[in-house]
């Protein structure tokens, strides 16, 4: 009875290590601007640095985004005129939660897989890996599959999720015989 509670033991101690969960990275708005701001070009976020998901989580961070690297407007074609939070959210779906903070949506599974399961069939799905959060209720993350990605913003709002997806890009395009 012991050797079995220990292997019990032993493999949920397995599961929550290298489960789907591990391996994600909140990347905190906060942080990221606090950091570029300090170090510019040298910041440990620049190289990655998603300019879109910063500018959806609060677009008065654009000043700063400029002072780091003037050309990131041209370089990457985002027109800052279409990020508006209020317009995304509209035709958002929304999912009834009793949630505090954002975090608590991506780490609570049941919410999260009943989110994936109600929209698409995600097959070969990736978890996605950096999720760009501003605390307590703001969130930008991409998810993909073998023939699919989207990119999607989160509100939590009033026990409410809002989740908009923001792009749904099919890498194969379908051709019609």
């Amino acid at each position: 009875m012991r050797r079995i509670l220990i292997i019990s033991v032993l493999f949920t101690i397995l599961l929550n290590t290298y489960g789907q969960r591990h391996g994600i990275e909140y990347l905190r708005y906060e942080w990221v601007i606090s950091d570029l701001t300090k170090n510019k070009t040298e910041s440990i976020f620049y190289q990655d640095l998603n300019y879109e998901a910063m500018i959806l989580l609060d677009k008065s961070c654009i000043q700063t985004l400029l002072s780091v690297n003037p050309e990131f407007i041209s370089e990457t074609g985002i027109d800052t005129s279409l990020y508006n939070q209020q317009e995304l959210v509209v035709n958002a779906q929304r999912i009834k939660a009793d949630i505090d903070d954002i975090i608590e949506f991506f780490e609570n599974e049941e919410l999260f897989q009943f989110e994936n399961n109600t929209r698409r069939n995600n097959q070969n799905e990736k978890l996605p890996l950096k999720i760009y959060i501003k605390q307590p209720d703001l969130a930008y993350y991409e998810m993909s599959g073998e023939s699919w990605s989207e990119t999607n913003f989160v509100k939590l709002e009033n026990n409410e999720i809002l989740i908009a997806n923001i792009s749904r890009i099919f890498a194969f395009p379908v051709i019609n015989e």
